[in-house]
């Protein structure tokens, strides 16, 4: 008798991982779909996860790579208004802000950055150029000293702190 049920066993199995592969297929297809890009991608991760803040960060971080600075702060704005404490949104939305020359409001987002995430190198560099763009000469060879204090490898923060102390 265990010999008649093995084929029919086997024909169970069979038929079972057959229907599992098509429906994986079919889901994957149905996300593939939705990918042109990664902002199409976070756009629809975003239609139907309004609250995904992570996902309004990403698609922030798209279109700031694309140069739609003020699309990219709109996204980092919502992604704040879901997650106050994201430094990475902060610190998007700074970059953002400093591509449009408005200083004052990058090193705002920067140094909240700072405040959520207090040991992160990139963060201090990207202020010192804030502050140096307002001729913040003191608080601009602050910030790239941390940098390098942080990150001794990082080339673009020793350039900058040198270029601040030849311009003394």
């Amino acid at each position: 008798r265990i010999a008649d049920a093995r084929p029919k066993f086997r024909a169970a199995v069979w038929t079972v991982a057959t229907a599992c592969a098509l429906a994986l297929g079919l889901a994957t297809a149905s996300r593939s779909a939705a990918w042109k890009d990664s902002s199409t991608l976070w756009s629809d991760v975003i239609r139907k996860y309004p609250g995904a803040f992570f996902a309004h960060t990403l698609r922030g971080c798209d279109e700031a790579r694309a140069g739609a600075y003020a699309e990219a702060i709109a996204d980092f704005n919502r992604s704040l208004a879901l997650a106050p404490g994201s430094a990475r949104a902060h610190l998007n939305r700074g970059y953002c802000r400093y591509k449009q020359g408005d200083m004052a409001a990058a090193v705002d987002d920067y140094t909240m950055a700072l405040r959520l995430k207090p040991a992160d190198a990139m963060t201090y560099n990207n202020r010192g150029l804030a502050r140096q763009a307002t001729n913040d000469l003191v608080g601009a060879l602050a910030d790239f000293t941390e940098a390098v204090r942080l990150r001794t490898k990082d080339s673009y923060a020793f350039l900058f702190l040198a270029n601040r102390a030849g311009a003394r």
